[in-house]
Formats: C-alpha cells, sequence, structure tokens
C-alpha cells in the first residue's frame, strides 16, 4: 500500500505630514523714556501695532492655524483616530513585518480521500498542528502584499490506514512525525467597516518542503480475519505466532516498527520504517505546493504603527486559523 501524504517577507518608507514653525509678528517697544503720543484733532488716541493673528469669531488664531498647518513638533490628538492615519490612507505606501502565528488542522474526512482509515479499530479525529514565522507586507489603498515564511508541525498519533481499494488484510500502522518549510505571498483586499477596521479576502499560493520521518508498519488481527472488528497489532517483526492470515510474513511487503507504534509512547527506534521520499522512491512528497483560497481576515489598527491581523482559511491541505501583529512603517 502507498499512503499519500498530502498533509502541509525595500526600503521602508513612511510619508510624514511635516509642519512648519509658527510665525507671530512683535509690537514694536516703546523706548524708556519716550511718552505715549498725543492724541489726535478727534481725541483718539494713534496706536501702531503689527500683528499676525486673524480674527475669528470663537477668537483669535494664527495666519498658519488659519492655513491648516500644525507649529513643528505639535500632535493633535484626533490624528490617532482620524482615517489620514490608519487604515483609510489613499495612495500611501505603507510597510508592515511581524509575526503569525496559526493553528492549521487536517480533518479526517482529507485524509479519507486517499485511504482508508480504520475507525472501529482506533478512532482519528484527523490532526491539529502549529504554523509559525516572520511575514513582511506592503499596502497601498486597500491591497496588502504579505510575503511570510512559516514551519508548520505534522505530528498526529498512529492510526490505521489501507488503500481505499484494499480489504482489511492490507491494513497498516502510519505514525507521521513530519514538519514543513514553506514560501508564502498572500494578496488580500480590504473593505472598510471602520476607520480602525476592515474586513479582507484573498488568496494565498507559496511551496514548501516536507521533512521529519513518517513510520509505516504492517498490521494484523490476532485471530485473522474471521474475527472482524479485533484489535489490531503492528508487526514489530515479520513472523508473528498469533498472525494466522501471515500478513507479517508476506515478502511484498516488509513494513516493521521495531516496536509498538500503537502504544501511548511509541517507539521510533533504528529498526522502525521510515517512508522513503518521492526522490528515494517512496510515497512521502519532499515538495508540497501551498494553495489558499479563500483566506478572510479581520484587520485592526488599533494605532499609527501597529496592527493586528485574524485570519481563516483553507489550504488545500487542511484548515487554518490565527492571526499575526505587525509593526508598521
Amino acid at each position: 500500500m502507498r499512503i499519500n501524504v498530502a498533509s502541509m517577507t525595500a526600503s521602508i518608507v513612511l510619508a510624514l505630514a511635516g509642519s512648519a514653525a509658527a510665525q507671530s509678528g512683535t509690537n514694536s517697544p516703546i523706548a524708556s523714556g519716550d511718552t505715549a503720543p498725543p492724541p489726535s484733532s478727534t481725541g483718539a488716541t494713534a496706536t501702531a501695532t503689527t500683528s499676525d493673528t486673524t480674527a475669528t469669531a470663537g477668537g483669535a488664531m494664527t495666519s498658519d492655524q488659519a492655513a491648516g498647518v500644525r507649529p513643528s513638533g505639535s500632535m493633535n490628538p484626533a490624528d490617532r483616530t482620524n482615517p489620514e492615519w490608519l487604515l483609510q490612507r489613499r495612495n500611501v505606501d505603507e510597510y508592515g513585518v511581524g509575526m503569525r502565528l496559526w493553528t492549521m488542522g487536517v480533518p479526517a474526512f482529507i485524509v479519507s480521500a486517499f485511504a482508508f482509515i480504520d475507525q472501529q479499530s482506533r478512532p482519528w479525529g484527523g490532526h491539529l498542528g502549529i504554523a509559525w514565522g516572520p511575514e513582511f507586507y506592503y499596502r497601498r489603498n486597500q491591497l496588502e502584499i504579505t510575503i511570510g515564511v512559516q514551519h508548520s508541525t505534522y505530528q498526529a498519533p498512529a492510526t490505521l490506514f489501507h488503500g481505499a481499494n484494499e480489504g482489511p488484510e492490507a491494513t497498516e500502522v502510519v505514525l507521521p512525525r513530519l514538519f514543513g518549510i514553506y514560501l508564502t505571498s498572500h494578496f488580500m483586499w480590504g473593505i472598510p467597516v471602520h476607520r480602525m477596521v476592515e474586513f479582507q479576502f484573498g488568496f494565498a499560493i507559496g511551496v514548501g518542503y516536507i521533512g521529519g520521518d513518517l513510520f509505516r508498519s504492517q498490521a494484523y488481527q490476532p485471530g485473522g480475519p474471521a474475527r472482524p472488528g479485533g484489535v489490531y497489532q503492528d508487526c514489530a517483526r515479520p513472523m508473528p505466532t498469533n498472525d494466522p492470515a501471515n500478513y507479517c510474513t508476506n515478502p511484498n511487503n516488509g513494513h516493521y516498527s521495531g516496536g509498538d507504534l500503537l502504544a501511548t509512547n511509541p517507539v521510533t527506534n533504528a529498526g522502525s520504517y521510515r517512508e522513503p521520499s518521492f526522490f528515494n522512491g517512496g510515497s512521502l512528497p519532499s515538495i508540497l505546493p501551498w494553495l489558499s483560497i479563500p483566506q478572510i481576515s479581520l484587520h485592526i489598527r488599533p494605532h499609527q504603527h501597529f496592527d493586528i491581523r485574524i485570519d481563516g482559511g483553507f489550504a488545500g491541505i487542511g484548515f487554518y486559523t490565527g492571526g499575526a501583529l505587525h509593526a508598521v512603517f
């Protein structure tokens, strides 16, 4: 039986709004000892002053303020919540760098498309692992392109499989102790719902290297196929004495555990059979494509230089959910 294993970041530029130094006119001083100017013929006192202020109904403002220029170094508190500074910036290049952390699940029904799982003898609900790694993104308007490198784990309890077109006598114990290293590119478009929040949707493509070990062993039922539902054991060696069907002695097989793969703490010593990779004539893929359609995210920007993304999606080999944190420049 052949088991198909289908399980598994430019310079940083931000255009800042510059502000000019505040300018204001000063009154001409009266020299010491001078006297006030004489009253005019109308009795009014003539006073010469220069001012750089503009009268308004609510008070006076400088000409710079009237022109909308902030004094250098000042920060209007409203800027932190103004869309210009958060997710609704228009025609501005942004860059972010951070880390992602996902959980990745490979449900049993996906594996069942390639092999029969003996759920009666040993129930198996699928695989749940961790994926993590750095990522870098470029953003302009509502388009975001993310490049990431992630490490994924593919480790699950030992499970009883046989080929979809094979009988119970072809059952094997499979124990994955695998990992994947992926390079992924994500293309996401945003739908604003708030000045700090948007929904994103898109897709991702990439490629990964699969490493680690996939242990396999022939399995048999004490008493033979005549006792359906019997508890399976793995073939630790070629000739167990209680294998009436002689499956462990089949010369066409040769997958033996050297221990007990079905134990709580399975033995995976040097005597255990490890499935070779594609490049070595086996059925373990060394290269695996990454295709995620769709990916859906909730993007939150609580501050100009920090954001949070909550992700979910399907990547062909399974489902993933989690999030990422970024510093934004």
